[in-house]
């Protein structure tokens, strides 16, 4: 969709039909590669949520909200050409003590790392290996006995469980499916008060695991179409107490699957999006009580808003970003206001937020773009006055990220371009300003 308005560098102020409740996306920096994984939580065990993001750099990155901006720094790297595949914050050995842990895409072995902040520095421990490349981790109390353990699920076809013992970590193999595991969740879909753990697999199946007291049981949840499932969230999504399961699919889609008392049923979410759904999460992400569906795709970088209303799944496009690795909802600006996080394949770690009063009464951040879409120019570029403070690098890109023109505050005459899709850029003194995609001059 496209949206006419003010153009402002940094900031969009929306048309006034559009400017009560709309999405903002704010771009908090980048890693040396694709970011691969996002969670918010107390990392420093501090009682402050930060955003942490593993890396395809071998890095996990923590951003912290001062404020005013977005301040990134590094964790801990896993080692030369590892690639950081995926994060979890929590208090993982059971000792209230909240830890960052992180796996790796190392060949034989992947590896399991955990952070740990002692006073201004992180320690670096291993937990273990897995016989094969990580996709992820997860914390949970998979058995149902309020134990924390980690839940890793492997390229080997395994899914992994690692206690700690009070000495040291423990593996225990919980079963494989007939694919590469890839996601892993924890939750009580069957809505009996049993936490059970969840795993999807490059199979398209979601698998179902249960703790009977000794041994890990495995039966299958349900699957999707086109051979690759690889989201997975369990939670409430149709805001009706109910846990679900949820799973996006390389279909385009995304799946629920509820447990009726003797079956799994599968139900479509939504309409069908734009590419590969491989990012689900769940929560009330409009901050009005109302638990929905969001999922990101990894082409054409969509992420969508599915609300279960009056007895049918409305779908909402909120964002045209980059392609997805990951999307997580949280407080990660510590002010008790939730939002959404994507790990980027362009390297960069995004947060978008719902205004519901309009974009301009949201704290100010180093950037935001549109969510509705690009913004319509004809002949006149307007960057406010307020963007002085901006080097003078500001200039006008087009398709290609060939230099137009440069920009300055006021009006800035565009009526000699040629109609076609261009890029606002700048930089301001010790922040990085993201550009404004997709300026569409029109005639």
């Amino acid at each position: 969709m496209l949206t006419a308005g003010i153009l402002v560098l940094g900031l969009v102020f929306l048309t006034p039909s559009l400017a009560s409740g709309d999405w903002v996306s704010v771009d908090m920096g980048s890693g040396g590669n694709n970011m691969t994984g996002v969670c918010i939580g107390p990392g420093r065990n501090d009682g402050l949520n930060r955003v942490y993001g593993s890396n395809n750099d071998d890095r996990i990155w923590e951003f912290s909200w001062d404020g005013s901006a977005w301040l990134k720094a590094e964790v801990g790297a896993a080692g030369a050409n590892r690639g950081m595949t995926s994060v979890a914050v929590g208090a993982a050995r059971n000792d209230g003590v909240n830890r960052v842990y992180a796996t790796d895409y190392g060949l034989n072995p992947g590896y399991v790392w955990e952070f740990s902040r002692v006073g201004s520095v992180w320690q670096k421990s291993q937990v273990g290996t897995c016989p094969r490349e990580i996709n992820e981790v997860t914390i949970g109390a998979g058995r149902n006995d309020d134990t924390l353990r980690l839940y890793v699920a492997c390229l080997d076809y395994h899914l992994y469980e690692f206690s700690w013992t009070g000495s040291n970590w423990t593996r225990l193999d919980m079963g494989a499916g007939t694919g590469n595991m890839i996601r892993v969740a924890v939750g009580t879909a069957r809505n009996d008060g049993v936490r059970r753990v969840y795993a999807s697999n490059t199979d398209n199946y979601i698998y179902e695991f249960t703790w009977n007291g000794s041994t890990w049981q495995m039966q299958t949840v349900g699957k999707g179409n086109a051979g690759y499932m690889s989201a997975l969230a369990v939670g409430a999504g149709r805001n009706d107490g109910i846990q679900r399961v949820y799973g996006g699919d390389w279909d385009y889609r995304a799946y629920e699957f509820t447990w009726t008392g003797t079956t799994w049923v599968r139900d479509t979410v939504g309409i069908k999006g734009r590419g590969d759904m491989n990012a689900i999460t769940i929560g009330p992400g409009r901050n009005d009580g109302v638990s929905r569906v969001y999922g990101a795709t990894r082409t054409w970088g969509y992420v969508y808003e599915f609300s279960y209303e009056g007895g049918g799944w409305v779908t909402d496009t909120i964002w045209d970003g980059p392609d997805a690795i990951e999307l997580r909802l949280g407080d990660g600006r510590n002010d008790g206001v939730l939002r959404l996080y994507e790990a980027g394949f362009d390297y960069h770690m995004y947060e978008i937020s719902y205004a519901s009063t309009g974009v301009a009464e949201l704290p100010r951040a180093e950037v935001r773009t549109p969510a509705l879409g690009p913004t319509i120019i004809r002949n006149i570029l307007n960057l406010p006055l307020g963007t002085d403070k901006l080097q003078s690098d500001i200039a006008l890109l087009d398709a290609t990220g060939r230099r137009v023109m440069p920009l300055q505050p006021g009006c800035n005459d565009v009526s000699a371009l040629a109609p076609g899709v261009y890029f606002v850029r700048g930089a301001e003194e010790g922040r990085r300003v993201n550009t404004v995609r997709k300026v569409i001059v029109q005639r």
